[in-house]
């Protein structure tokens, strides 16, 4: 495990151009005068503690007046809002389109869908500069502004639902206690492989204490995979000095990645007063490079073929091919070929309209001339992904300075085959199913190992291999 030291400035504000409008988002103060002459200040009711939703509407948009029209957000508000026993909900009204009236807002104008004043109990603005502020480009947009000043959430269609962003608010990002840190995850992450892979990450202090350190740790597990096995990569160490809401922006890594696709975990090492905000789960991140541009793949689909569409897009979230639902029948093996371009990432992005993911024995892999490079089996939900990235010039990686290794077949009915350019050195060789259970062990030092797996139950599993000071992992599939 490698560490690197930081001390960067505090993260003061955004750039001026910078698009505001994504979860963990800095939300930018305010303050407005409302249709009765009532001054507000935003950062004033978060200080109070306040959980503050802003729904930013035009009186013209059927969608906005949907949302208006199905008093989710009075409700909330007469029941939690000020004067309540709970005092923990402001809400505002903003009708954020410049060239519409106070007769639009009270139904009277050319430009509106109806009366949006009469019972409404939180305070309506109008007030174009907030919009412009926000940076919004399109109507509705609902904004769930926790007490840390940072944007949470959207809009939900329940009162219950609403109530649960706004308690996860209150409960996680509220400075209530001296020493709270708080990771926040920017969602600017690119979608595939790097070496470094970089990790965008915001710390903020959610405690009334100054927060001088801290101690940020990368970690993996194998995507999906159970029981949940956290692998440490990075430590990085952060000193300065955040006031209450303050932040910064670091950067951490994920370097020398085991080859395959892993769920990212980063997590403060420090004990603090409030562990629930000290963990960030990422989306799967991916360590495949392939040395070619011909890719083939194959599916193989379950008993419910119909549910199952897909499709391929690359680092600019262009079109390359896919497949709708209702287009494969059940238990029936299609192929597919593409020709992709050099030096780029893609995205398979796969899902199941059945909402219970693909069956064994169904499984969809991508292949360099007969050779698996990743794949998806028995996957238990309604979306996954599989990333990889192209680089024909590239020497064939070492796996972080160990012997290229080659799992064969895979996936494997019988016999399988592991190979190394040397002698592998391996301390301890494990075949691991899906619950964490050692299936296979071999302890020798050779080039090749021989393995019969014929008795394996049929699934998922993770080949283990220990060299020296690192160990080398491979999803292998099991099938009848």
């Amino acid at each position: 495990m490698r560490t690197t030291l930081l001390s960067l400035a505090v993260a003061s504000g955004l750039a001026a151009n910078a698009q505001i409008n994504e979860q963990w988002d800095l939300c930018p103060n305010w303050t407005a005068t409302d249709i009765n002459g009532v001054q507000h200040t935003l950062y004033d009711y978060l200080d109070d503690g306040y959980t503050v939703i802003l729904d930013m509407s035009a009186t013209w948009c059927p969608p906005c007046w949907d949302i208006h029209d199905d008093l989710v957000l009075d409700s909330l508000y007469n029941m939690y809002g000020p004067g309540t026993a709970d005092e923990k909900v402001m809400v505002f009204l903003f009708e954020v389109d410049a060239t519409t009236t106070l007769a639009d807002l009270n139904g009277t104008g050319p430009n509106t869908q109806g009366d949006w004043v009469t019972g409404t109990p939180y305070p309506i603005i109008d007030d174009a500069s907030i919009s412009q502020q926000l940076s919004i480009s399109g109507f509705p947009r609902v904004y769930v502004i926790c007490p840390n000043r940072m944007i949470s959430a959207g809009y939900s269609p329940s009162v219950a639902q609403m109530l649960t962003h706004v308690d996860n608010c209150n409960t996680t990002y509220k400075a209530d206690t001296p020493n709270d840190a708080t990771l926040l995850h920017i969602n600017d992450q690119l979608p595939c492989t790097g070496d470094p892979f970089p990790v965008n990450i915001r710390l903020q202090n959610t405690g009334t204490a100054p927060l001088t350190n801290a101690a940020i740790q990368t970690s993996i597990h194998f995507h999906q995979a159970q029981p949940i096995n956290l692998v440490p990569i990075d430590t990085l160490f952060w000193t300065g000095n955040l006031g209450t809401y303050e932040t910064v922006d670091l950067v951490a890594t994920y370097a020398d990645l085991p080859m395959g696709l892993h769920t990212g975990v980063v997590a403060l090492l420090d004990v603090d007063d409030d562990a629930v905000n000290n963990e960030i789960w990422m989306g799967p991140i991916a360590n495949t490079v392939i040395h070619s541009t011909q890719v083939t793949m194959e599916v193989l689909t379950d008993s419910n073929g119909a549910e199952l569409s897909w499709f391929l897009i690359d680092y600019w979230g262009s079109w390359i091919d896919g497949a709708s639902a209702g287009s494969y029948a059940n238990n029936t093996v299609y192929t597919h070929s593409f020709s992709l371009s050099d030096l780029s990432c893609y995205n398979l992005m796969l899902s199941d309209g059945g909402g219970n993911g693909l069956s064994d024995p169904g499984y969809v892999s991508l292949s360099v001339n007969g050779t698996v490079f990743a794949q998806l089996d028995d996957f238990n939900q309604n979306n996954d992904i599989l990333q990889f990235a192209t680089d024909v010039a590239a020497a064939v990686p070492t796996l972080g300075g160990q012997p290229t290794i080659a799992i064969y077949p895979n996936p494997v009915s019988a016999v399988l085959t592991i190979e190394g350019t040397d002698p592998l050195e391996a301390t301890v060789l494990n075949i691991v199913d899906a619950t964490g259970r050692i299936a296979r062990t071999v302890q020798e030092r050779s080039a090749r190992f021989v393995i019969d797996v014929e008795d394996l139950i049929p699934g998922a599993y993770v080949v283990s291999i220990r060299t020296g000071d690192r160990t080398h992992h491979q999803r292998l599939i099991v099938s009848e």
